[in-house]
């Protein structure tokens, strides 16, 4: 299986690149994502929230219920 890559730009100006998990689709895309060199898909993970994966402009903050439900989503794709 071939490892989807996202580069990801810190408040410093830094990049750095990110292996892609999951992107749940719901009113907005949520990336779920690691680092490179992690094999655990459960643990050490980040989420981003934008509104289009084809060109992302910026990403959004992430409500309580948000959470939740990227949890549950994510849940259900590693228990598949």
């Amino acid at each position: 299986m071939r490892n989807e890559l996202i580069t990801i730009q810190n408040a410093n100006g830094e990049k750095k690149e990110y292996k892609i998990l999951a992107v749940i689709d719901k009113d907005y895309k949520y990336i779920v994502y690691t680092d490179t060199e992690n094999i655990d898909y459960k643990s050490n993970l980040y989420v981003a929230k934008v509104k289009r994966i084809d060109k992302i402009e910026e990403t959004l903050n992430i409500s309580d219920d948000e959470w939740i439900m990227i949890e549950k989503e994510y849940k259900k794709i590693v228990d598949a």
